[in-house]
């Protein structure tokens, strides 16, 4: 019998019989436990409440929680006192003061949009205070996004109102009116309600600063969802207030930031200095101040604050074994950053971190590579535009080999990469090759089909006979409906039929839309091929106009074409349009010197390379138009190497050393060792597999349904990861005897005499605990499933109340995390 013939289901459904329950001798007790004595809730935290009320006596699926599903999601994971979360005056009604502790650390979060660790912190203060209504209030709050859970953590809130103080019923009042309004209301009255909400908390308690600060933080938020900001300079005054009493509050800084970013962003210079010092811990908090410094062209102090940011979020992924793609804003931090160093010349620097934003591990459920919004789409298009924009052509060329810039099934990006691929053999002087791939670009989207001309157009064309069907076809779908038996039945499934058809309508348009856009995009993409192919040949007449059409186009390069082709006016005036456009650009004013050099204009060139100096502290010269600058540095008296020192600004605000936040790319975490015994009693330690890697499953007992899942899905594939030199490990909550059982009862049924991968009893929980596969508000096991490279090192897992079950996926996940080696990103 082979291995893929198995009954997997039957045979683990026979070690222990039903699989409804778990098995009873080896797992936790169905109940939950009380909550701790104060002197061990350090150690073990107690449990949370029910979002639900009271547990049911009837044990949930193992790894769900025994208080309902809103409490299945989110971290399960205790909190621990964290620095650098800004400073916070929300006292609450509790007893204990270890909750109002947590409550008001998660409280600086969420001015922090630190939604994952802010539910951690509410979390922990229900640990201490298991009736604490505005601990619900928060986690609500934290979940605003995701209306299920928000909603049911609000209802416990709102039911222990009662016993909290007049202010923070108004607290509850106001988001229960956002998160349940009338039926139909618009979304913007909602909001405009909830702003009305806060300002009689404001009105209710004027010297508190948690209501003004929350409000201006509606009042921003509101404009997003629809209400006007009627005065940006009232707003600004509310959050002044706030300073006035507060300096150091972080939320008002970051509000501050928001609020005049698209209005007025040198009003918020003063925010943008002190927000990170603020929250220093919160990796947000460094990113906003580079939102101001963005807008007005101060790229230096833009990269500086990403940076800042990004080494925050790594510290911190690293320490807390957390994957980057839990934190909802990493992704945008990241690839903001990557944008920042660039327009400062640190090529190599962004080029590394948009390649680290690819190798980050992927999920089927998050960071898709299809998701231009992901860490891995981010990665993929900053990493495109940075090839091209520093005409890194080898490099470009190397890497669409890789799975950096693999193929993939979405036209649209491959289009993108048959762009690069062209540009980078036309920058190598490979002209022949260069038209082969505009062959293949064009073939993505062939040009629309013309409908067919008819004798007479007036006139139906006859319908195609329909081809004659096997006998064992089934019959063709029909669309009639069921005759209705009642007017109102007759009605409704009217509505259903105008709704379907308006969903195909709104479907139809939307791929319509899809393949037009992709046609003009591959169509612009090889219009750019062949001007650029007419110029490297001579031809640059017919060259330049086909360039000045296209959309979209690099006026650096643009103007580089016109100074080839000795156009030197229109090659100034161009450049000179790319630098009025993107100010503080180091390659928009490179390109403008290079142009005035070209050119002969040796005065205007000396002048735009001195304001170049300006903003080059940073750049590096080792990239291909720098490169070019260097004679002309030299021949205007600026030496090889024309780079100023750089000097922070007077006006940013007190830098720690960035080696003090954090390392610049994200690093797997080492894993914990262990030592497991096996169903023989062998010990087996993770040290025996130095230098092979291995997946390691922790699973719930062979007595949880959706553990027989995963192992079914995992067993058939252990010879094809074996292949790929990855070993599959389990470590069970089982005990020995069972383990023994699950064998014995194997090796009737299969020719191997043995499961297909080493199963280990860890019935202490001790490693389940170490890999944080474990509730610790309800001290029960979760499902964990993880991937060690032969380094020890952490490179993809998935923790949760259900199993990861997809075994295919991992395996070409793990083929593609394994051939990136994580020192290669390093900095």
């Amino acid at each position: 019998m082979s291995m893929n013939s198995i009954n997997w289901r039957a045979w683990l459904y026979c070690v222990c019989g039903s699989v409804t329950t778990l098995c009873a001798a080896e797992t936790p007790d169905a109940v939950p436990p009380a909550p701790p004595a104060a002197a061990e809730v350090s150690a073990t935290p107690g449990e949370a409440p029910s979002a639900e009320g009271s547990p049911d006596v009837t044990q949930p699926p193992a790894g769900h929680s025994l208080h309902g599903d809103s409490f299945n999601a989110g971290p399960r994971q205790a909190a621990y006192e964290m620095a650098g979360t800004g400073r916070i005056d929300f006292p609450i009604t509790t007893n204990d003061p270890r909750a109002q502790q947590f409550f008001v650390q998660g409280i600086g979060q969420l001015h922090g949009f630190w939604y994952f660790e802010a539910e951690r912190a509410f979390r922990q203060a229900l640990a201490y205070d298991p009736d604490c209504a505005m601990a619900y209030w928060g986690l609500a709050l934290a979940n605003r996004e995701n209306a299920d859970r928000a909603q049911a953590f609000l209802r416990e809130a709102v039911q222990r109102k009662s016993q909290v103080s007049a202010n923070e019923a108004l607290w509850i009042d106001a988001l229960d009116h956002l998160l349940n309004p009338p039926d139909k209301q618009p979304k913007h009255e909602t909001w405009r309600t909830f702003i009305r909400d806060l300002e009689k908390i404001v009105h209710a308690d004027p010297q508190a600063v948690e209501p003004q600060a929350f409000l201006a933080w509606a009042i921003w938020q509101g404009a997003r969802e629809g209400v006007p900001i009627n005065s940006h300079e009232a707003t600004d005054a509310l959050l002044q207030q706030v300073i006035a009493r507060q300096p150091d509050h972080a939320g008002v800084h970051h509000y501050t930031v928001h609020l005049w970013d698209e209005e007025k962003p040198e009003r918020a210079l003063w925010a943008a200095a002190g927000i990170g010092p603020a929250a220093p811990g919160i990796a947000h908090m460094w990113h906003m101040a580079g939102h101001t410094y963005d807008k007005l062209k101060r790229y230096s102090d833009a990269a500086w604050q990403q940076e800042a940011s990004a080494r925050v979020d790594h510290a911190y992924l690293q320490r807390d074994r957390v994957m980057p793609y839990q934190i909802h804003n990493y992704a945008h931090n990241q690839e903001w950053c990557v944008r920042s160093l660039s327009h400062i010349g640190r090529a190599s620097d962004a080029r590394q971190l948009a390649r680290n934003l690819i190798e980050l591990p992927r999920h089927p459920k998050h960071n898709r590579v299809s998701d231009g919004r992901s860490a891995a789409g981010f990665g993929r298009a900053r990493l495109l535009e940075l090839l091209a924009r520093y005409e890194l052509w080898n490099d470009a060329l190397a890497l669409t080999t890789t799975s950096y810039l693999e193929p993939t099934e979405d036209k649209s990006d491959q289009a993108r990469r048959w762009h690069l691929i062209a540009l980078a053999q036309l920058g190598t002087g490979d002209l022949p090759a260069s038209r082969e791939t505009l062959a293949s670009l064009e073939a993505i989207a062939p040009p629309a089909a013309t409908p067919p001309e008819t004798a007479n157009p007036t006139e139906a064309q006859p319908a195609e006979p329909p081809a004659p069907s096997s006998p064992d076809a089934a019959p063709p779908a029909t669309s009639e409906a069921k005759p209705a038996d009642s007017p109102e039945e007759a009605k409704q499934q009217e509505e259903e039929e105008k709704k379907r058809q308006e969903e195909e309508k709104r479907e139809r348009e939307r791929r319509e839309r899809e393949e037009k856009q992709l046609r003009e995009t591959v169509e612009r993409y090889a219009q750019e091929i062949k001007a650029w192919l007419a110029l490297a040949e001579g031809r640059a007449e017919e060259a330049l106009p086909e360039l000045e059409k296209i959309e979209g186009l690099s006026k650096e390069r643009l103007a580089r074409a016109y100074l080839s082709a000795g156009k030197n006016d229109q090659a100034i005036e161009t450049a000179r349009a790319a630098v009025e456009g993107n100010q503080g650009d180091v390659l928009a004013l490179a390109t403008l010197v290079e142009v005035l050099h070209g050119a002969g204009c040796s005065a205007e060139a000396k002048e735009a390379f001195e304001r170049l100096r300006a903003i080059g502290a940073q750049v590096e010269l080792t990239t291909p138009p720098m490169r070019r600058l260097q004679p002309i540095a030299e021949s205007l008296g600026f030496g090889s190497d024309w780079r100023p020192a750089y000097e922070p600004p007077a006006d940013v605000g007190p830098r720690p050393d960035f080696d003090t936040l954090g390392p610049f790319t994200w690093q797997p975490q080492l894993a914990s060792a262990w030592k497991l015994a096996d169903a023989a009693g062998r010990e087996i330690s993770l040290a025996d597999y130095r230098g092979k890697p291995v997946v390691v499953i922790f699973y719930l007992g062979i007595g949880c349904l959706h553990c027989v899942e995963q192992l079914e899905a995992f067993a058939p594939l252990a010879p094809e990861y074996a292949t790929a030199g990855i070993e599959l490990i389990g470590i069970s909550t089982d005990g020995p005897e069972l383990l023994r059982q699950s064998h014995e009862r194997f090796a009737k049924s299969n020719e191997e005499g043995k499961f297909p991968f080493l199963l280990l009893s860890d019935a202490a929980l001790s490693t389940f605990k170490q890999y944080r596969a474990y509730d610790d508000f309800e001290q029960l096991p979760l499902h964990g499933t993880f991937l060690i490279d032969g380094d020890g090192r952490v490179r993809w897992q998935d923790i949760g109340y259900e199993p990861f079950q997809d075994a295919k996926f991992l395996l070409e996940e793990a083929k593609r995390l394994l051939a990136v080696s994580p020192d290669d990103t390093g900095h």
